[in-house]
């Protein structure tokens, strides 16, 4: 018996962390570098498609499709997620400032399970979305507005 097993899958994240941030600050200087964590979670979407098709070797020209299973599904998950930041923060004038930063960011894995069916038989495919990790190097322009 062969076949091919074709599998789609989207995964869409929303993260929303509570972060907390501790600048470094030396007096004098215009250049203040800064650490921050933050903490929350993450809403996975994920849609899904799987189709499996088996094949008969007979030895002739063509193999004859034996049996095919297919089956779709969608759902919406949540899993923890964290993140940690280092960064500088560059004062061009009093109330504006340059900021370059990393940030690894962290999300949980998750499963979901999708009913994959032969018009006969019905099976529970099962499917793991693994841990995300994520490095970001990051700009921005920051107004200081009190």
């Amino acid at each position: 018996m062969e076949g091919t097993v074709r599998e789609n899958v989207d995964v869409r994240n929303t993260v929303a962390l509570v972060n907390l941030y501790y600048d470094m600050s030396q007096r004098g200087s215009g250049v203040t570098p800064y650490i921050g964590a933050g903490v929350g979670f993450a809403v996975r979407s994920i849609d899904r498609n799987h189709t499996t098709t088996e094949v008969m070797d007979t030895g002739g020209p063509v193999p004859i499709p034996f049996q095919s299973f297919s089956g779709e599904g969608k759902a919406h998950q949540v899993a923890p997620a964290a993140a940690v930041m280092a960064g500088l923060a560059y004062s061009v004038s009093p109330g504006t400032v340059i900021d370059l930063s990393y940030r690894f960011t962290w999300i949980g894995s998750v499963d979901m399970s999708t009913r994959i069916s032969n018009g006969t038989d019905t099976y529970n495919s099962r499917l793991t979305i693994g841990d995300s990790f994520d490095h970001q190097i990051r700009a921005g322009l920051r107004w200081n507005v009190w």
